[in-house]
């Protein structure tokens, strides 16, 4: 397997231009595929490339914008490539644009980077689907060494989903249609890299209008009383709270003054 610091570069790289010596840049999307598994904690899609550059490397879901669609067409086109179809996931969203000169060794390209979020059982799905993308827990050490800019372009789109989740009902994303407290509590865990208090997670996002009971109660895996089961009030992205902010458990939640 090449070392994916090194590219490995056959061919010369360098923008191309039009008759009239415009650049005519390469674009693509990269969409940055997360889930929540209960063991795992928050992982990404990645798969390893098998041609240069950066040979052996693992990368996330990418590839260029065609001539004749836009750039989120192009993102669920190499996603459905990818086993990740439009139907699993509720939520997806740009995230930021690179535009780094030497971001690609192979030749001048712009990306336009995207969050995408599925639910585990979608999750466990796109597993049982595909042999070549894996998924790979945030924490685990190959996240820093991707190829390309992949692995800062993790820990943006991490960071983006640590601050949202607090100020946002975005869990919706990541969370089965329906839940108990406990069950959501294992997402911000997660998400968040820190415990968060059940119970002051209820009321808060209760508080906030986020969830309904659906009437129902579900006993907990390991034993115990069981526990009211709740859903979204909605399952479409909303700004909630844009002025509060989840803490560490034995500590408070941060609502604005």
């Amino acid at each position: 397997m090449d070392d994916v610091h090194s590219p490995n570069i056959s061919t010369p790289s360098g923008p191309l231009r039009d008759h009239a010596g415009t650049p005519k840049f390469r674009h693509q999307a990269i969409a940055v595929v997360m889930s929540v598994d209960a063991h795992d904690g928050l992982r990404v899609l990645l798969h390893r490339r098998h041609r240069a550059p950066f040979s052996g490397g693992l990368a996330l879901v990418s590839g260029p914008v065609d001539v004749k669609e836009t750039i989120d067409e192009a993102l669920l086109r190499h996603l459905d490539n990818a086993g990740v179809h439009r139907d699993m996931f509720e939520h997806f969203e740009q995230v930021e644009t690179r535009s780094d000169v030497d971001r690609d060794p192979y030749d001048r390209t712009i990306a336009t980077v995207y969050l995408v979020l599925l639910p585990a059982a979608q999750a466990q799905k796109l597993g049982e689907d595909t042999t070549a993308y894996r998924w790979v827990p945030i924490k685990d050490e190959q996240i820093t060494n991707l190829a390309f800019d992949h692995s800062e372009i993790v820990q943006n789109t991490v960071e983006r989903l640590r601050a949202k989740i607090t100020y946002s009902n975005i869990s919706f994303a990541l969370a089965p249609e329906e839940f108990t407290i406990l069950d959501l509590n294992v997402i911000y865990r997660h998400v968040l890299g820190f415990p968060i208090d059940t119970t002051n997670l209820g009321r808060v996002l209760s508080r906030r209008g986020l969830l309904v009971e659906t009437g129902e109660k579900r006993k907990p895996h390991g034993g115990g009383r069981p526990a009211r089961v709740y859903r979204f009030v909605s399952r479409e992205l909303s700004i909630t709270d844009p002025s509060a902010m989840f803490r560490p458990a034995g500590t408070s939640i941060v609502q604005p003054g």
